[in-house]
């Protein structure tokens, strides 16, 4: 995304929310960048407020914004298929120029800047730009309440790749089934079309197993204890399903207290 223009991010927030929503369920994540001071920078995050938008602050480097948003997107949308659930941090941006040395943020001042939602990055010695943290625009939630749900943009893409894989599975395993309640009959017939509450809630559990396996949730038995599947009371055809997932977490973070001994 070259734009960040209220009215431009304005737009396309909207179409993404919209993408994400049960009836598109297509979501999409899009990345641009802000070229200013750290003064200006902030005060440009803190007026936005997407889980599928990242913006990279570039500090006043040489190179234009979209230049800086075009290879963030080809090196974070690259990784994010690959695995949604890997954090970003230490990826290089290839060709991008850093500021002068004089113009770069420190480590406080990063860290400001996360919490006015923008991404940060670090430069190395021979001077190449590696990604930071990448982090969305999202800072609060419908209340006004500062949320850290879709802190980290692993979170939206991990959620995103978790309800496709259910929704190919489903699609494709059980296109034209009947659906009855569990215990009408001691047996389902062998090659019979029919599903229950009990077989689509083995096939959830099927699917989340597999995720663990990938390292993209983690404790099972939380989510077994937590997974509610049932026909609906007033649509006979439809079954309704409330799980909680418990997404993995990225190693971002260190913290060694070195009590020595002399």
């Amino acid at each position: 995304m070259p734009y960040t223009d209220a009215a431009n991010l304005t737009a396309l927030e909207t179409d993404l929310g919209t993408r994400f929503q049960p009836p598109v369920q297509k979501g999409s994540r899009a990345f641009c960048a802000y070229r200013g001071t750290h003064s200006a920078t902030g005060t440009f995050g803190e007026t936005r407020n997407s889980p599928h938008v990242t913006c990279i602050g570039t500090g006043i480097a040489p190179q234009l914004p979209y230049i800086w948003a075009a290879a963030n997107a080809a090196i974070g949308s690259f990784n994010l298929i690959t695995d949604p659930a890997r954090p970003l941090q230490r990826l290089q941006l290839p060709s991008i120029l850093p500021p002068a040395i004089a113009d770069r943020n420190d480590i406080n001042e990063r860290n400001q800047l996360l919490y006015d939602g923008i991404a940060t990055f670090t430069v190395t010695s021979d001077n190449r730009v590696l990604i930071e943290r990448q982090i969305t625009m999202y800072q609060e939630n419908d209340s006004s309440v500062p949320d850290a749900s879709y802190l980290d943009i692993n979170t939206p893409e991990t959620l995103e790749r978790i309800r496709f894989a259910k929704i190919a599975l489903i699609s494709t395993k059980y296109p034209r089934h009947k659906l009855r309640e569990d215990g009408e009959f001691a047996n389902i017939p062998v090659g019979a079309a029919i599903a229950t509450p009990s077989i689509i809630r083995a096939e959830l559990l099927s699917i989340y197993r597999s995720q663990m396996n990938l390292g993209w949730v983690e404790d099972i038995e939380h989510y077994k204890t937590t997974l509610v599947v049932q026909i609906d009371s007033d649509d006979r055809n439809r079954v309704n399903v409330a799980d909680q997932p418990n997404l993995v977490n990225q190693f971002r973070i260190l913290a060694n207290k070195n009590q020595f001994i002399v």
